[in-house]
């Protein structure tokens, strides 16, 4: 019998075979770490430059706002952070701190002019008295102009500091025998920072000393005297002194 083509044919019902799941993928009992694409490797831990990973791995391991302290590198680069962001600073001999604070400028070139607006914190100062008293082992104040340091008079200081220096300059007009000569620094009526050096002839002789800064601090209003003590071998009848002193702020 011919078959009448305007019948529809008889489709045969495919065959379904129980597949084994994807483990890794879809598969709830998955036990794979790692399914190879052709864009990369998910990995469940990525290690290669090609590996995928997945959002909470990333959440995870990847820090959103990077903080970094000054005691810290990003490829060897310092990092200071300001009102202007962040401001590398690297070869350029500028020590920080955690607080971002300058604390050391080695060879500091500024090729432009420099606008300074406020006061250089940490300025040293000099400041100076003598006498042209002749006096032979005994200790004589200094004068400020025609003032003599002595007693509860002194140099009122205006902000807070250090003492970080002393020198003298010392004339002496006639000489016996080698002795030592010692310039003091008062404050409030008290030595807090003196130097000292032997005297073996006649004639202009200098003399300097130094100390860390915080050593010996003052406030405003303390007032500050200097004096230089001779001995009996010789007499002085010049002496400068000379106070080098380094403001907080």
């Amino acid at each position: 019998m011919v078959r009448n083509p305007y019948l529809p044919r008889k489709i045969k019902q495919p065959k379904f075979i129980d597949l084994p799941k994807s483990a890794g993928i879809l598969d709830d009992h998955a036990v794979r770490k790692n399914l190879a694409t052709k864009e990369g490797t998910i990995e469940k831990v990525p290690v290669d430059d090609s590996d995928i990973a997945n959002k909470k791995y990333v959440d995870d391991n990847v820090v959103g706002n990077l903080a970094v302290t000054s005691t810290q590198t990003i490829e060897n680069e310092r990092i200071v952070t300001g009102d202007t962001g962040a401001r590398r600073v690297q070869n350029s001999g500028v020590s920080i701190d955690d607080s971002n604070n300058i604390t050391e400028v080695n060879d500091l070139t500024i090729e432009n002019d420099l606008d300074v607006k406020g006061e250089s914190k940490g300025s040293r100062v000099l400041i100076s008295a003598g006498n042209s008293v002749n006096y032979t082992g005994l200790e004589k104040s200094m004068k400020v102009g025609s003032c003599l340091l002595n007693g509860d008079k002194g140099i009122p200081m205006v902000r807070a500091g250090s003492i970080v220096g002393l020198s003298a300059m010392v004339d002496v007009s006639a000489f016996t025998s080698p002795g030592t000569f010692t310039y003091n620094c008062y404050k409030n009526g008290s030595v807090v920072f003196s130097g000292s050096y032997t005297i073996s002839s006649t004639g202009v002789t200098t003399h300097e000393t130094t100390q860390a800064r915080d050593t010996d601090t003052f406030i405003a209003g303390d007032l500050i005297k200097l004096s230089g003590h001779g001995a009996l071998g010789y007499t002085v009848n010049n002496t400068i002194i000379c106070l080098e002193l380094q403001f907080d702020t």
